[in-house]
């Protein structure tokens, strides 16, 4: 089962949301908020969420270790894979 893991950023703040669907239905299992820094405030906007995902999974570390989970974000981010070897 893999565990949706909702993630968001503001201008002042980041939000995560750790869920579980079960039987069709998706519950939050925990939340997880902080304020950005002055530094942080000044970041672009896909800065920003990037940051919300690495402190999401980090904070959530124990939750997720060993877990298939998926990242579910509002900002359409572009996926680059290196296939050189």
């Amino acid at each position: 089962m893999r565990l949706p893991v909702k993630m968001d950023a503001s201008n002042h703040a980041l939000g995560v949301v750790l869920t579980q669907v079960t039987d069709g239905v998706e519950c939050p299992i925990a939340y997880a908020n902080r304020k950005l820094n002055p530094q942080e405030q000044r970041y672009a906007t896909a800065e920003r969420k990037c940051l919300a995902i690495k402190w999401g999974i980090e904070y959530f570390q124990y939750y997720l270790l060993g877990r298939m989970f998926t990242l579910v974000t509002d900002h359409p981010f572009k996926v680059a894979a290196d296939h050189t070897n």
